[in-house]
């Protein structure tokens, strides 16, 4: 199996490192790190050079390796551990150069190497020649670039660059490269056969959609208590508190243990008064912002799909839960009418939609309606674990938060939101509103029939390749407008779900279908033009795999 290096960076499991093409404002390849904030920072640039300058590659990658091949040689990368890279060539000279001067010094460490140390990125990084020799040939503003090359002509050469962050201990590479490939081929096999089966015709895009999977796991440190999927080694470097739960759902099949550390690992650093972190990597966990409570939805979903979750996990999960709950009835309703609010359109997961426009706070039907769900959630948890009492005041929440959210939110045969205390309605015309659809056989019948009809046109948001995000029709929609018009995995099948809890199992297979085919066509990108199906922004997106490998699993 090959992937397109172009939008697929090259990783291995547990690495905080990966090789990438993508960077926006810089052309080339890049050595990037992961750690904290860094949003994917490049730290050395790749180039293959002869005669001191650069010369042109092709860039060819698979699970196990990045070849890059040019007229007088070539040179390969391989990820021998979560914390080195190993690489070898021939004919070719390869030039790695630090790209962060203001941030970057450098000197001599132990046999023939030299330690750059990176403090943007909070790591220091060995280089070392394992055969063949290397040169620290130019300094340009602190900016080591540093040649290895073949010690004769005809020969090869290898070197290893490995992270550290305080003293460094050179690994041992006694390996040869060539099983240090088969290695990283063989703890990728064993990930794909947990993969979730899929349609013969989607078969190829299983394998890339489980490597993105597989590459983009980064091992347990700092604030990250589990081993943890981040969203991308591209830039998008961190773990989203409802992304998440997208990547825990095509976990659960044959993974069910790593499944549940992903969803687990918010209430690991939950906030004292209930609160998920918006955003965590491993040395930092935002409260600015949230996420929504699809946790109640989502858990429900894998509880369906594996027995792992018994009276033990539900034990685990129950009260952080119940505090994730209560935070938003609690701290989230300025007006006091038992409907919750969104502060900003990122605690929707929907930055920029069109039902914000008419300022914050802002009530939305689908936070009640996730709500309404994680009740009923809670409910059953509580039953589970002989808490009757609690049980039966979830329900009853429930009952009330469902009641309040038709009245508040139904107007005009269509759901609204709205602004808190004056409640005006929202402007566009928004999917945001449709997500009530979760609901399911809950909703009355005249509301689900609505709500079909709408999510089913193909003048607003049903378009070749699934659902959009803000109608066509409306003058809102922007083919690049993020959530004013593209297409996105999560709201994808949130919808799909609802259909088929409401019965319409033909339309939700329809709108699993367009989506899978569009990532056959688009790859797995953050979201997608919803006219033409083609990638935009970040191109390799673990929830947007994720989605893939349920609903061609699942629906198709």
């Amino acid at each position: 199996m090959n992937f397109d290096f172009r939008r697929v960076p090259l990783s291995r499991a547990g690495a905080y490192l990966s090789i990438s093409h993508v960077l926006r404002g810089m052309d080339g390849v890049f050595i990037r790190v992961i750690h904290g904030n860094n949003w994917g920072r490049p730290i050395f640039k790749i180039e293959l050079v002869s005669g001191g300058a650069s010369i042109p590659f092709r860039e060819i990658a698979d699970p196990a390796s990045l070849r890059l091949e040019c007229a007088e040689g070539w040179v390969e990368f391989c990820f021998q551990s979560s914390r080195v890279v190993r690489f070898r060539g021939q004919g070719a000279t390869l030039r790695i150069t630090a790209v962060s001067p203001n941030t970057t010094s450098f000197y001599r460490g132990p046999e023939q190497s030299w330690v750059v140390n990176e403090s943007g990125a909070g790591h220091q990084y060995l280089l070392q020649p394992l055969t063949g020799t290397f040169n620290l040939t130019e300094l340009v503003r602190n900016q080591p670039m540093i040649d290895f090359m073949s010690a004769a002509v005809g020969e090869s050469f290898e070197g290893m660059l490995q992270e550290f962050p305080s003293a460094c201990v050179p690994a041992d590479c006694s390996a040869s490269f060539e099983d240090v490939r088969i290695d990283v081929r063989n703890d990728f096999a064993n990930w794909l056969k947990t993969m979730p089966a899929v349609p013969a015709n989607y078969a190829a895009a299983r394998e890339t959609a489980a490597y993105i999977l597989w590459s983009c796991m980064v091992d347990p440190v700092g604030r990250w208590t589990r081993p943890c999927m981040l969203m991308s080694k591209n830039w998008m470097t961190n773990l989203w508190s409802w992304d998440n739960c997208f990547n825990a759902m095509a976990l659960t099949y044959q993974q069910p243990k790593l499944a549940w550390d992903q969803y687990m690992i918010l209430a690991d650093t939950q906030h004292e008064q209930g609160q998920f972190v918006d955003y965590l990597n491993d040395v930092y966990g935002s409260l600015s912002f949230c996420k929504p409570p699809i946790h109640g939805w989502s858990l429900r979903w894998m509880m369906q799909r594996t027995k792992f979750i018994t009276r033990k996990q539900i034990a685990e999960v129950y009260e952080p839960l119940c505090r994730w709950t209560d935070w938003w009835m609690t701290y989230r309703d300025f007006d006091k009418d038992g409907v919750p609010q969104y502060h900003h359109g990122n605690d929707s997961g929907w930055d920029n939609a069109t039902c914000f426009d008419i300022g914050y706070p802002v009530e939305g039907p689908d936070l009640s309606a996730y709500l309404v769900l994680q009740m009923d959630v809670l409910a059953d948890l509580a039953r589970r674990l002989g808490k009757n009492r609690q049980a039966a005041e979830w329900k009853r929440r429930s009952g009330e938060l469902l009641g309040r959210m038709i009245k508040h939110f139904w107007r005009n045969d269509r759901f609204v939101a709205c602004t808190n205390g004056d409640h005006r309605p929202s402007t566009g015309d928004s999917l945001l509103t449709y997500l009530p659809i979760v609901l399911g056989k809950r909703l009355p019948p005249k509301i689900r029939k609505s709500l079909v009809a709408a999510l089913s046109d193909t003048k607003r948001f049903l378009t070749p390749y699934g659902l959009a995000t803000e109608s066509i029709a409306s003058k809102e929609y922007n083919s690049d407008g993020y959530w004013r018009g593209p297409i996105w995995a999560p709201s994808t099948l949130l919808a799909v779900d609802g259909l088929w809890q409401c019965g319409e199992k033909k339309l939700a297979r329809e709108v699993a279908r367009r989506f899978c085919d569009m990532c056959i066509q688009s790859g797995f990108a953050e979201n997608y033009d919803a006219l033409t199906g083609e990638g935009r922004r970040d191109p390799a997106y673990t929830w947007t795999s994720s989605v893939f490998l349920i609903l061609a699993h699942e629906y198709l």
